[in-house]
């Protein structure tokens, strides 16, 4: 951000960009979102506004923004854009999509509320601005329910998707796994909790006098180990698409650690699984060592990286390892877990880094449907649906937890198939 825009005015440009799409009103009777645009110099002053159907009916608000600005001979170069929606990436000729004319425009960094709630569309226009250069930011997580409540219609319009019911995500869900393997150890359970942000202390606190700490863990443990201990990369998202490395490598540049540095780092992997993917991504460094819940998950990664040093400890018990050993904390596709702890977890990845190491988190953002479709989103606890927001909004959580845990530089990326998270250890 720039230096002269403090996070007090960034809050007061978001409140002003809200407001102001509050002026939208639909040009037909489809649900249409509310979009609102701010224009801001480099000292976090307003020279612009613009929301949806200001300049007529259908003009999306970037484009009102950006028709302003040349009507009034105002340069955007090197300025940073608020908008409530992230831009479209198509438009029926001879329109032409909100990301292209933003990138043309030469704006230096946008601000998006929210990503598309169409599955077909979300996250294309904040990749279109990434890989055009354009530097990408998003509003804090506690502004995400007003965004919803501006356009609750548009929303709603696009609500869920299902996963086929053969899917491992849907047959072997973790509380029922959890569940089936406390029965038994001969353990009387109760009901488990199945919503989302269900934590380990939530579940503890269910099973406390019925079940010990060890026992929970050995059934953590156990349940993905059945989920994952044998899963197939082709039957995931990143099996489809490679592009999931050059995200990270995006992430770790963006933080001053190119790819070509990897060798003098050490790294510690958290909730690995059995490596079938992420040990092409670790075998470049100097020193791994591979943390996971599962042991038989554990044992399968580490024939990948005989190299590696391992430990059979969930993400919330870093505590037990060296403290400030490591340059890089990577944890993906681990924080959306069932019964997961993101405050603990990123308490412990404070604790095994250095003062200056860099954390990168990610949150899955994609379900392998067909051979080659990818239907983004996370699956809804206890059901085959799949909420498209999901990932981002838990993205934006994750990143406010990571500035409480004592990380700066915090930020977003919206990959292919992950959310990324990413930040540096204050010391």
């Amino acid at each position: 951000m720039p230096a002269s825009m403090e996070p007090g005015r960034i809050d007061e440009l978001i409140e002003q960009v809200i407001d102001l799409s509050g002026s939208c009103e639909p040009e037909d009777a489809k649900p249409r979102p509310r979009v609102a645009a701010l224009l801001v110099n480099r000292d976090g002053q307003v020279e612009l506004t613009a929301y949806r159907g200001e300049g007529g009916a259908g003009w999306h608000a970037e484009y009102t923004l950006i028709e302003k600005a040349k009507s009034q001979n105002i340069a955007l170069e090197g300025k940073t854009v608020f908008v409530t929606l992230e831009p479209c990436t198509t438009r029926n000729p001879p329109k032409q999509a909100c990301a292209d004319r933003l990138v043309r425009s030469g704006v230096a960094r946008v601000y998006i509320g929210m990503l598309d709630p169409n599955p077909v569309i979300s996250g294309k226009g904040e990749l279109r601005l990434q890989h055009s250069g354009v530097e990408v930011e998003r509003f804090p997580a506690r502004f995400y329910h007003r965004l919803v409540e501006k356009s609750q219609k548009f929303v709603d319009e696009y609500g869920s998707e299902h996963l086929p019911p053969t899917s491992p995500y849907v047959r072997m869900q973790i509380p029922q796994l959890v569940s089936a393997h406390l029965k038994s150890l001969g353990v009387a359970v109760p009901d488990l909790p199945i919503e989302w942000d269900t934590t380990v202390s939530h579940l503890t606190d269910r099973l406390r006098g019925v079940a010990s700490l060890e026992q929970i863990d050995e059934a953590r443990g156990e349940a993905f180990d059945q989920k994952y201990a044998a899963q197939d990369p082709r039957g995931d998202a990143r099996g489809i698409r490679d592009a999931w490395k050059r995200d990270f490598d995006t992430v770790t540049a963006r933080l001053g650690m190119e790819p070509g540095s990897y060798r003098e780092l050490s790294v510690i992997d958290v909730g690995i699984g059995n490596g079938a993917k992420e040990h092409e991504l670790l075998t470049p460094f100097k020193n791994v060592t591979l943390v996971d819940i599962a042991p038989r998950s554990l044992e399968a990664a580490r024939v990948l990286l005989p190299d590696a040093t391992s430990h059979v400890c969930s993400a919330e018990s870093l505590g037990t390892l060296e403290l400030g050993q490591h340059d890089l904390y990577v944890s993906l596709r681990t924080f959306q877990s069932t019964y997961f702890d993101i405050p603990a977890a990123l308490r412990s990845a404070r604790h095994v880094l250095r003062s200056g190491g860099v954390a990168v988190i990610s949150i899955a953002n994609g379900f392998v449907v067909s051979d080659n479709q990818v239907l983004p989103g996370l699956v809804i606890p206890g059901t085959t649906y799949v909420d498209t927001t999901r990932p981002h909004s838990l993205a934006q959580r994750t990143r406010e937890e990571l500035e409480r845990a004592g990380f700066g530089e915090t930020g977003i990326y919206t990959g292919y198939d992950e959310v990324f998270v990413f930040g540096r250890r204050v010391a």
